[in-house]
């Protein structure tokens, strides 16, 4: 696959649309199309801020590599993902993978000052909100940060583990989005759906 030219056809598909929606679509695309949802973010920073993100966001790559779902896949819940801004993450995001594989085995982690260790140990906690947490350089050769973003299965109902679209735009939130399903390209769909991504 040519990562970079799937990536980049996600964000036409999303611009076109997204940034220019109204009505029942932005109040889908925001997760605020019920009183459940609405109740479940309104006194988060992110909620406040996710219509700004939806309009200046850009689609890049990240690598899921855990979730917390309550043995229920009904219903949101927290994923954790690795994620570059670096235009060499987008081109070979098996970097994301790999990263992610190391940081699944503390006992391989590289070494880093105690402050370190010990943010990224939190980070792992179920209840942890880590955004843009940046990992010590030996993660990898990009610079790459670890943050937790909402699966929501209205947007993505066969969601998987592995490489994934994100929304994203730190200078605006420091909330991540999973890639609505209607903006995936027939590639990227088929494989996903399929035998899923392999890198």
């Amino acid at each position: 696959m040519d990562w970079k030219a799937l990536c980049e056809e996600a964000e036409r598909n999303y611009v076109k649309e997204a940034p220019l929606a109204s009505g029942r679509l932005l109040s889908f695309l925001l997760n605020r199309d019920s009183l459940r949802t609405r109740l479940l973010g309104f006194m988060t920073r992110a909620y406040w801020s996710r219509k700004k993100l939806l309009k200046q966001g850009k689609v890049i790559y990240a690598y899921a590599f855990r979730e917390w779902g309550f043995g229920e896949r009904s219903l949101e819940h927290p994923v954790w993902i690795l994620h570059s801004p670096s235009m060499k993450a987008m081109e070979h995001p098996e970097i994301l993978k790999n990263a992610a594989e190391l940081l699944m085995k503390k006992e391989e982690w590289p070494p880093m000052g105690k402050k370190e260790a010990d943010a990224l140990a939190h980070a792992f906690e179920p209840l942890a909100r880590p955004m843009f947490l940046p990992l010590p350089e030996g993660f990898g050769e990009v610079p790459l940060f670890l943050s937790v973003l909402d699966w929501i299965p209205q947007h993505l109902q066969e969601f998987r583990l592995g490489l994934n679209l994100i929304i994203q735009n730190p200078s605006v939130s420091k909330e991540s989005i999973l890639l609505m399903e209607r903006y995936f390209p027939q590639e990227w769909r088929d494989a996903y759906f399929g035998q899923g991504i392999a890198l």
